[in-house]
């Protein structure tokens, strides 16, 4: 944790140095003041490292997010993730919660294809925005996009971005390449028949 004061301190006494300007808690609570000199340098480095670790609390919410959501068809996720004003950007309806339109399109893809799962290849963080490129595959068992079951393996690629703001999602825009999977399976729709 970092604080600034206008007078530095020492375990909560004035520090005796009149140049001190930073402050830094330690986890123990032991306080240790800054010369400027010091604090210039020091307080840049220990800011980057909390963002650090913010970048990879946002990532984690986004992997366990995916996993549990498209890996495991686990619709209550999205209560615990996606925050109450979530915004999906490829969704035009607004006659309903976006977050009811997420669960349903979970439920729709997972009865479509039982085994779908989807495989993150990588993510990268800045501050509050996550971007993930990822594979997702399934067999087409069920009904999907007004396709009968087909029985054909589809494979789709893709890249997600999404705002996290304490720890839950708010927004959330996506491009794969879906329409080559509806494509392959209308093909081979027709090939059956």
């Amino acid at each position: 944790m970092i604080q600034w004061s206008g007078q530095a301190c020492i375990d909560g006494k004035p520090a005796p140095l009149t140049s001190c300007r930073g402050m830094v808690t330690r986890p123990t609570n032991v306080k240790y003041a800054l010369s400027e000199n010091m604090a210039h340098f020091i307080m840049p480095l220990l800011t980057g490292r909390i963002r650090v670790i913010m970048d990879g609390a946002n990532k984690e919410v986004f992997r366990r997010f995916y996993e549990r959501a498209w890996n495991m068809g686990d619709v209550a996720i999205v209560d615990e993730l996606l925050a109450p004003t979530f915004v999906n950007h490829e969704v035009t309806d607004t006659s309903r919660p976006h977050q009811d339109l997420y669960k349903q399109a979970i439920i729709e893809t997972r009865t479509a294809f039982p085994d779908w799962t989807t495989t993150i290849d990588d993510v990268i963080a800045e501050g509050d925005i996550v971007a993930a490129r990822w594979r997702s595959q399934g067999t087409h068992t069920g009904m999907a996009w007004g396709q009968e079951p087909t029985g054909k393996q589809i494979d789709t690629i893709g890249l997600t971005f999404v705002h996290v703001v304490n720890g839950k999602i708010t927004d959330f825009w996506k491009q794969d390449n879906a329409y080559i999977a509806r494509q392959q399976l209308a093909d081979a729709a027709k090939e059956s028949a």
